[in-house]
């Protein structure tokens, strides 16, 4: 049956109708328009669906969201005091490594059936525990792109953990210049690029795999040999840190800052992208990446600039930042061939 012969032009309707994956077509009041009736009629609606079923799926879904809370700021916690242990003591131990572990575990498990894990995790808690939150991010997004690349699940294990650690040398760092809110000094830059060289030295008597040890020294390498603290490059700059670096940009354009607010998931893949054309980050493993993010956006509402709305339709493999959209439900547009991104079409 056709959305005209079960809907008229005129009338308000008397529930909400979701499409067959379950998202909402049309709130509950709506007077339909001719807009309205076709925009049904594309999502095949010929008979209002039990909201019965919608409102069960919508109180699991929070019960989940209440869990992965709790669960995030167990981690958060325990970070913090591990973090604070080092900092006073000058190791890790074994103890309080396998705790780590395994509440990251519980995390993660939890994590992964969410489609939106990624932007779960990049909303939670404040500007203040950004060190804390950043590395418990990147040790999670670390994983997803080792399982992206089908790595071994012993290296998807081991860059988690390597998230966790991979900054714990910013606690030496002047606290007033790791939170400066204006533009730093060259001196001031020197000294946070010296967080590298503290957290090698604050792991180095811990009883780790030497792995931990280089990601914290080696995070900030960069394939051309720009970065710091070394400037090595390429095939010297071990492919789990070049992982961990990626996964480390990321959460960082996406994450408050007392210097910056957060920035989108597409301005995000846009620069992963730079990065990976300028030759500082890897290809391979930016573009597993952000074709994996993109992937993700398949279907949703994007507001772009004038009003104008679209969604992503196809993401092209080697420039997932140009994928095929449709413009407002009607004009499909190539962003590949015409040479635009999908972040320059929204700002």
């Amino acid at each position: 049956m056709s959305a005209k012969l079960l809907f008229r032009l005129g009338d308000a309707v008397d529930a909400d109708v979701y499409s067959a994956d379950g998202r909402l077509l049309i709130s509950k009041g709506t007077v339909l328009t001719d807009y309205h009736i076709e925009h049904l009629d594309k999502h095949q609606i010929a008979e209002l669906s039990d909201h019965s079923e919608h409102t069960e799926e919508a109180a699991s879904s929070e019960h989940q969201e209440s869990v992965i809370q709790k669960l995030y700021e167990e981690n958060m916690q325990l970070i913090e005091g591990i973090f604070h242990n080092i900092n006073d003591t000058g190791v890790l131990t074994e103890e309080l490594f396998i705790e780590a572990a395994s509440v990251q575990d519980d995390l993660i498990l939890q994590l992964r059936d969410d489609r939106d894990f990624i932007q779960c995790i990049l909303q939670k808690v404040a500007v203040d525990a950004y060190l804390f939150k950043h590395c418990l991010n990147v040790g999670i997004i670390a994983r997803k792109i080792g399982e992206l690349l089908s790595l071994p699940e012993e290296d998807q294990i081991l860059l988690a953990r390597m998230g966790l650690f991979h900054d714990i040398g910013k606690l030496k760092v002047d606290q007033n210049i790791l939170n400066k809110p204006g533009k730093l000094t060259a001196e001031e830059f020197e000294e946070i690029k010296k967080h590298t060289k503290y957290g090698y030295d604050l792991l180095k008597d811990s009883p780790l795999d030497s792995i931990f040890l280089l990601s914290s020294l080696l995070h900030h390498e960069r394939n051309d040999g720009t970065g710091y603290p070394g400037g090595i490059k390429g095939e010297k700059i071990p492919m789990l840190i070049q992982i961990l670096s990626v996964a480390d940009t990321f959460d960082a354009i996406c994450s408050n800052r007392v210097y910056k607010g957060a920035r989108s998931v597409f301005f995000a893949v846009d620069e992963l992208v730079k990065e990976a054309e300028k030759g500082r980050l890897s290809e391979n493993i930016i573009l597993a990446f952000t074709a994996y993010l993109l992937q993700h956006e398949k279907g949703r509402l994007i507001q772009l600039k004038d009003d104008r709305t679209g969604r992503i339709l196809h993401v092209h493999p080697d420039k997932p930042n140009r994928p095929v959209i449709v413009i407002n439900d009607k004009q499909v547009l190539d962003l590949k061939k015409v040479g635009l991104t999908l972040h320059q079409l929204m700002h």
